[in-house]
């Protein structure tokens, strides 16, 4: 998850930040569910981010001559108090990446525009969120209009991803199951409403939950959409 992490910190830096937002320390915020979700804590986001930082801050071809540090801010896995959570870090960083709960997303786009500051996060599975300016004058990397003015996505939006790889095998229906929490379930029926959008029909969004029974309901409620029932 993180082993581009200092790429994505570097594009932050030189395509989405005014150029007020520099100074000698450029802070990154790191906004995620480090402690409530077991994948996420599994990915040692501060070992990660630190290793990161000591290779931007060794490669003058990087940082510019500019000095990195970070702040690990823990993200909720309930939707409401994440949301919650994100509009109470203005100042944490010049730039954000995160936060991982789609719900959260827009406010954070809007919210870090009205501060000023960068967001990449590869929570945000609504295609319509980042859009290519298309201008002639302008020579650089590809930037953001509209409404969020500076998010950006550190990765390919998943959704176009997988899309590439039903059409390659030919699958025409898809299931999408999701753990039984606000991030997970918001991630299943984000990504859901994602391929919808781009011509596929999923035919059920379920949840999972983590008793010794909770696969056993999840592949009954795949079994009885129409589209797989009997097979």
């Amino acid at each position: 998850m993180f082993s581009w992490l200092w790429v994505w910190l570097w594009v932050a830096t030189a395509v989405l930040l005014p150029a007020e937002a520099w100074g000698t320390t450029f802070k990154v915020a790191l906004v995620g569910p480090w402690t409530c979700d077991p994948m996420f804590a599994k990915a040692l986001p501060d070992l990660a981010a630190r290793l990161a930082m000591v290779r931007i801050n060794k490669d003058p071809r990087i940082n510019s001559g500019y000095w990195y540090d970070y702040t690990l801010v823990s993200e909720d896995c309930r939707s409401s108090r994440a949301l919650a959570r994100f509009a109470e870090l203005k100042g944490y960083g010049h730039a954000y990446y995160g936060p991982f709960n789609p719900i959260v997303c827009s406010a954070a786009a809007l919210l870090t525009k009205n501060w000023h500051a960068g967001l990449l996060s590869p929570g945000c599975l609504d295609p319509g969120t980042h859009e290519p300016v298309d201008d002639n004058s302008y020579n650089g990397p590809m930037r953001p209009r509209g409404a969020y003015t500076t998010f950006g996505r550190p990765l390919p939006l998943s959704a176009h991803v997988l899309f590439q790889v039903f059409r390659f095998f030919r699958w025409a229906h898809v299931g999408v199951v999701s753990a039984q929490t606000d991030l997970w379930e918001a991630t299943g029926q984000e990504l859901a409403s994602a391929l919808r959008a781009l011509g596929l029909p999923v035919s059920v969004v379920a949840t999972m939950e983590a008793d010794d029974e909770g696969p056993q309901r999840a592949l009954n409620a795949i079994r009885e959409t129409d589209a797989v029932k009997g097979k």
